[in-house]
């Protein structure tokens, strides 16, 4: 069992810019990726990589002799589908999960649970019709296609290949941060460093009767 975690290191999360600096969008883009990667390695899976767009990539905390680092300077789709291909190639076709970076809630026990869930292709949708997580104990039968709704795209994509396939319904797997108001969730609920980061930045929550609004000192 492998996980793939794509990751963009150079200028990520540029839908954060109105409210933070580069700088700033890099420290908790790489705080989120900190706290997948903690989440992943207390599931069990064997093996850990992340795929990087930025040659040399250093991030702080994450241990080297666990997780492997591999530069790869393509698309998404390309990045993913090369992965699987190489799995099938060298490894027999183990199984595969991607699991987006970028997932500040997400907990060891919801990668078990997808792992367990028994299907060929098993699909955690993002809030806005993407796929955050995507298994697959069958890599030779599957090829992604991200964007413009890939969750309704790759669940086509199983059936139309013949694939069981099912799909992981949690609030936790489906937060992906990319906008301002996706912070609130990531204050309301984190644990872990990416909430950390976000004070340390200064941000904080105010209520205005039935709505939470996202505030910086």
């Amino acid at each position: 069992m492998r996980v793939l975690i794509p990751f963009k290191a150079q200028n990520p999360k540029t839908r954060l810019s109105g409210v933070m600096t580069l700088n700033e969008r890099i420290s908790i883009a790489e705080a989120m990726l900190y706290d997948v990667i903690q989440a992943v390695e207390k599931s069990g899976v064997d093996v850990i990589d992340i795929g990087v767009t930025k040659m040399n990539f250093v991030c702080k905390g994450i241990d080297t002799e666990r997780v492997n680092i591999i530069y790869a300077p393509y698309s998404l789709d390309d990045l993913v589908n090369d992965y699987l291909a190489k799995v099938v190639e060298h490894r027999g076709g183990e199984g595969v999960a991607v699991v987006m970076a970028d997932l500040p809630l997400l907990k060891a026990e919801h990668i078990k649970d997808i792992i367990e869930m028994g299907a060929e292709v098993v699909l955690a949708p993002g809030r806005f019709g993407g796929t955050n997580i995507l298994f697959t104990s069958v890599p030779r039968k599957f090829r992604v296609s991200y964007y413009e709704m890939s969750f309704i795209k790759h669940f086509h994509k199983a059936e139309q290949r013949g694939l069981t396939v099912k799909v992981y319904d949690s609030f936790y797997t489906s937060v992906d941060v990319d906008s301002p108001d996706d912070l609130v969730e990531v204050l309301l609920h984190s644990k872990g460093y990416a909430k950390e980061v976000l004070e340390d930045m200064g941000f904080f929550l105010e209520s205005n009767g039935a709505l939470v609004l996202l505030k910086r000192e």
